[in-house]
């Protein structure tokens, strides 16, 4: 209670007369005093004393909003009024102050009780949005009521910054300030505005929140390294994170074979451990993301097996032994090419040659691509190309998907006849037609006399000469790759009278040979008669037999 300053000279006064000593009793009128409005108020307070007649003297015990002075009925001995008015209440909570009466013994107490105000708020807009770097602003406001605004994030400065907020009366402005982001991810947070506020523990009429949201920036958040590269074998290591103290971000994966091992801090600079699986498959991609950067983690495919050759044989005797210039070949191994059922043989794209690659395989005779009839993982057909002619030795690899096999040294003859068999084991029957085209067999005999055409390979070099992987075709009518060495065929023991022709067989692949005969006519027929050929110096393999009747 602050000290009544008018009471001491009255008390003084009211104490030097006699009549003080008497103990009085009084009566206020009205009694209680109404409740006054939050807009203030004015009024009279009469006291009686009983039953003697009392001097007294009057004060009040609240703030400045109310105030007293002497009523028209005078003040002093034998009771009297006192005027009081209430100024008007801004503040959203009641209060209550009084008139403080003394007549020398006691004090007594009128209470003056006056309405919280009924407070609006209205802002200047919903809010703002601000770029990275520090900034001010200002927000007007409209109110009747006494306000406070403040923020509750430390990025925010409202009003005075020793003070943390701002406060006023009535229609006002405040400015506050926004520190500059240092963060990659945007941030928002509210200035809160509050009408009627009167003390921090006070009632609130009205509260409004303004909205700040200000934009972060990617390169707020650095990584190193900003990429990753990593054998098939995969292994571990670490990205550090910069970044400012405040600053929040995380880390995933987007693929399972790369894991997130462990992050040291949630905040601030740190560092992310990861751990990549080994690779069995193709080269991968994956994606390390941490905050706004994106690392690229590339890892590579795992090494394909070394192609492993364990033999090289005739393509129609399959027997091991010397090649020749355009010799179908058969190379057997692991690893040679693409798995069962393999590849098949294609022709160029203009329809004249086979190609050189199937299936990712690629055979080489002394570094020169050789035409090919099938690819597979365990089985390689080849045509050596007719660049080896006259070298006594060649250089054989397999090249499957980038993996070269160890080199194979194949001895080299200018022929290496093999004809090929019906059931492809390099014995038997022969790969024969007869005079009318139909298969020889035992069911089907070759007649005495008539032409047969053999099919083989291994029969070197032509004249004109071959171009590798060709299909034969005619030229000016006639079919250009004849043999270039002396052809001779034998039938039962007995030699051929008439080779009508000794070639490229038409229409097929350079490197398969057709040689037309004459079946002797003193030849004792037989369901499987021997047949050799022979090619220059040198002889087809044993076991091929035709039917002859």
């Amino acid at each position: 209670m602050r000290p009544l300053l008018p009471f001491a000279a009255l008390l003084l006064a009211a104490l030097a007369d006699p009549l003080a000593a008497q103990q009085c009793a009084w009566a206020f009128s009205p009694n209680p005093i109404p409740t006054v409005p939050a807009a203030g108020g004015s009024g009279t307070l009469t006291l009686t004393p009983s039953p003697f007649i009392c001097g007294f003297v009057f004060g009040t015990d609240s703030p400045s909003w109310i105030t007293v002075s002497a009523g028209p009925a005078g003040t002093g001995y034998g009771g009297g009024s006192v005027n009081w008015a209430a100024a008007a209440n801004l503040t959203a909570a009641p209060r209550t102050g009084n008139i403080v009466i003394l007549d020398g013994y006691t004090t007594y107490y009128e209470p003056i009780t006056e309405a919280g105000a009924v407070c609006s708020l209205s802002l200047g807009g919903t809010g703002m949005t601000t770029g990275i770097a520090a900034a001010t602003a200002s927000l007007a406001l409209q109110t009747g009521c006494v306000w406070n605004a403040f923020s509750g994030v430390s990025w925010i400065t409202v009003g005075d910054p020793t003070l943390g907020y701002a406060t006023g009366t009535g229609n006002g402005s405040f400015s506050f300030s926004i520190a500059a982001n240092s963060c990659y991810s945007s941030r928002t947070a509210g200035v809160t505005v509050e009408a009627g506020w009167a003390t921090p523990q006070g009632a609130v009429a009205g509260s409004q929140q303004y909205t700040v949201t200000q934009s972060g920036s990617d390169s707020n958040l650095t990584v190193s390294p900003t990429s990753l590269t990593l054998t098939s074998a995969g292994g571990t290591g670490t990205v550090q994170v910069t970044t400012a103290g405040t600053c929040s971000w995380i880390a995933t994966s987007n693929v399972s074979w790369m894991k997130i091992t462990n992050i040291s801090v949630a905040s601030g600079n740190g560092f992310v451990a990861y751990q990549v699986l080994a690779n069995t498959l193709a080269a991968r991609t994956g994606m390390l993301q941490i905050g706004p950067q994106t690392i690229i983690v590339t890892q590579q495919a795992a090494p394909l097996p070394v192609p492993q050759v364990t033999g090289v044989t005739s393509g129609a005797s399959f027997t091991v032994g010397p090649v020749s210039p355009g010799d179908i070949v058969s190379v057997f191994g692991s690893n040679l090419g693409p798995a069962a059922p393999g590849v098949g043989m294609q022709l160029n794209s203009a329809g004249t040659a086979l190609t050189t690659s199937l299936g990712s395989t690629q055979v080489f005779f002394d570094d020169v691509a050789a035409a090919l009839t099938y690819a597979g993982a365990g089985q390689v057909n080849a045509i050596v190309p007719y660049e080896v002619a006259g070298n006594p030795s060649t250089q054989m690899t397999v090249e499957y998907q980038g993996s070269i096999s160890a080199p194979v040294t194949l001895n080299v003859q200018a022929a290496t006849p093999a004809v090929f068999s019906l059931d492809f084991t390099g014995q038997g029957n022969g790969a024969i037609l007869n005079q009318d085209n139909s298969l020889n067999g035992k069911s089907r005999p070759a007649a005495r006399g008539s032409v047969v055409q053999i099919f083989l390979t291994g029969g070197g070099v032509t004249n004109p000469a071959s171009t590798d992987g060709w299909i034969t075709t005619l030229v000016g009518g006639q079919w250009p790759l004849l043999t270039a060495q002396p052809v001779t065929v034998t039938i039962g023991g007995v030699a051929s009278p008439q080779i009508n022709y000794a070639g490229g067989a038409p229409g097929a692949v350079a490197g398969l040979t057709q040689i037309n005969a004459v079946v002797p006519d003193s030849v004792t027929p037989g369901a499987a008669l021997l047949l050799v050929i022979g090619i220059g110096s040198e002889q087809s393999q044993s076991g091929i037999t035709i039917a002859v009747d």
